[in-house]
């Protein structure tokens, strides 16, 4: 079948590049035979499968991977349980939060550092160490956000002093060379 265009030329049928998201051909040409203007095709459908989430699903699913838990997980655990997805739907929907208070876990992914558990923590963390461990001594060793801790409240320098450990001067990077 070939249809007119507005430059006085025809297309054929076989011109056009079949793609998924493409009209049906029985609806461009009800669309041409009604004189619909240009651009105007038929509402598709939103119909949508239903969630294989149901209520019930997702009680039993986090019934058992928060059995013993007194944290919120992290993205990283719902990922290794196999459960990313309906971490993604819950957080989507709004509901992650409340799911959690239902089983007994705070709300808030925030961990609050008081001075006793910031001390407590440092403690155990620097007790292998000669010196004040280095930014990325604490990265290296998965403890990134105990040393933003450190140094949000009192500093590096105060708790470095705490704990009689002497810091390590900053190593810069040097600026390539000009030439």
């Amino acid at each position: 079948m070939t249809y007119p265009t507005h430059h006085s030329e025809e297309v054929t049928t076989a011109a056009r590049p079949a793609h998924p998201s493409a009209p049906a051909l029985a609806d461009i040409d009800r669309l041409l035979a009604a004189n619909a203007p240009v651009g105007t095709l038929p509402p598709r459908s939103r119909a949508r499968r239903p969630s294989k989430w149901t209520e019930e699903r997702i009680a039993d699913e986090l019934e058992r991977f928060l059995a013993g838990r007194t944290t919120r997980p992290s993205a990283a655990e719902w990922k290794q349980a196999g459960l990313g997805g309906l971490h993604q739907l819950l957080t989507a929907r709004g509901e992650l939060g409340d799911w959690l208070e239902r089983f007994g876990l705070a709300a808030s992914g925030v961990q609050r550092w008081d001075e006793r558990r910031l001390r407590g923590e440092l403690t155990a963390f620097v007790a292998g160490f000669s010196h004040w461990p280095t930014w990325r001594e604490f990265r290296e060793a998965g403890r990134g956000k105990l040393c933003a801790a450190a140094a949000y409240h009192g500093g590096l320098a105060y708790w470095a002093a705490e704990f009689g450990l002497e810091r390590r001067p900053a190593r810069r990077r040097k600026a390539p060379d000009a030439s």
